[in-house]
């Protein structure tokens, strides 16, 4: 993407045989292998790029998550994982129907009120990956446990 001549931000994926596309990302050192499905005619190299959405939106979300509690909440998390799930539709473009993340969350002094409060701030407001899904056409539910 483009503005006024300056690439805003820039990816790049690269065929590796049959459906295995290796990407980087500008600000990244990291190779990430994306694949299909053995199902899909892949080999199961690495996840799919569905697979990849629903990483992206957790880790976007759990980023946020982290920003919020630790850093302006001064919250102490000690561990913390994101399950994230999706359901499809059958009839092409299968792209989410709904999707649905649980938050684990283990720290001090974590509460419920606080937790409650930065996921949405975090579906609200800052998680960037959330709002490029279109809420007409995928349902985004979630829930948290306080470990």
């Amino acid at each position: 993407m483009y503005d006024e001549g300056v690439i805003l931000m820039k990816s790049k994926i690269v065929w590796d045989g049959n459906l295995t596309f290796i990407g980087t990302g500008e600000n990244s050192c990291t190779e990430v292998t994306l694949d299909a499905s053995k199902q899909a005619g892949g080999d199961d190299n690495g996840p799919s790029p569905m697979e990849m959405m629903l990483m992206s939106l957790a880790s976007c979300a759990s980023i946020d998550m982290v920003l919020i509690l630790s850093k302006k909440r001064k919250k102490k998390i000690t561990e913390y994982w994101v399950e994230a799930f999706g359901k499809r539709r059958d009839e092409t473009p299968k792209y989410f129907e709904k999707i649905h993340m649980t938050f684990h969350l283990k720290g001090e002094d974590l509460n419920n009120q606080e937790v409650k409060k930065a996921l949405e701030l975090t579906e609200e407001k800052y998680c960037s990956v959330w709002h490029c899904f279109d809420p007409d056409k995928t349902e985004i539910t979630y829930d948290y446990v306080i470990h």
